[in-house]
């Protein structure tokens, strides 16, 4: 009697453990991610990646990996509402604009392949007013100013989100010519088969997509 009770006990502890295990081993995540700080907002995207914001800048997290897909800290904390995620296409816009608006940058991640294709500071801009990506064929077109090796120019640039590379750049004015007249780009280039239309504040511009300029509207 005392043996089939000793047996029972036995059963029972060993059961116990089984389930202890299997409870701790159910605890235990497939994958960790060290996002180097706070958390502020996480976006599961349309391409599968977790895009994450946090104290320290951007990270993004591929499913079914270990290591961190990009970790963005260029900007350093980065806010949900600083965030644009383009509709239909792999892009994410990161936008901060500085003390008293002196200064706006923005930066474009491929949250797909990880890489950053553009950015204020590493494509020559002091300020990026406007930033808009071109679906379908696949090109940023931005406004802004220009450093001063540029004379602080008013410019409108295209670039090939394919490569990061820019097509070609263009002066809304002369950065050496005297106006009281304010030129910057006013709403979103259309880009057309053959040419791209682009609303100013002194009229619409139309290029060549090679950035020749083909008319003027005053």
């Amino acid at each position: 009697m005392k043996t089939s009770k000793h047996v029972k006990l036995l059963l029972t502890i060993c059961m116990l453990c089984t389930m202890m295990v299997s409870a701790q081993r159910a605890e235990q995540p497939d994958f960790r991610y060290d996002t180097g700080a706070k958390i502020n907002e996480m976006t599961l995207t349309e391409g599968g990646t977790m895009v994450v914001a946090t104290n320290d800048g951007l990270v993004g997290i591929k499913p079914g990996s270990n290591d961190l897909l990009f970790n963005f800290t260029d900007y350093g904390r980065v806010k949900p509402e600083e965030l644009f995620f383009v509709p239909q296409a792999p892009y994410v816009i990161v936008g901060q604009t500085g003390f008293a608006n002196l200064s706006t940058k923005k930066a474009v991640i491929d949250y797909i392949s990880g890489k950053k294709l553009f950015s204020t500071e590493d494509n020559g801009w002091k300020q990026v007013m406007t930033c808009d990506v071109m679906m379908p064929q696949n090109k940023l077109v931005v406004s802004g100013q220009r450093r001063a090796d540029e004379k602080y120019a008013a410019q409108v640039a295209v670039y090939d989100l394919n490569t990061g590379d820019e097509d070609y750049r263009f002066n809304l004015v002369d950065p050496g010519k005297v106006t009281m007249k304010n030129y910057m780009v006013t709403g979103r280039p259309l880009l057309l088969k053959n040419k791209m239309l682009v609303p100013t504040s002194q009229g619409i511009i139309a290029k060549s997509l090679t950035g020749e300029t083909l008319w003027i509207t005053r």
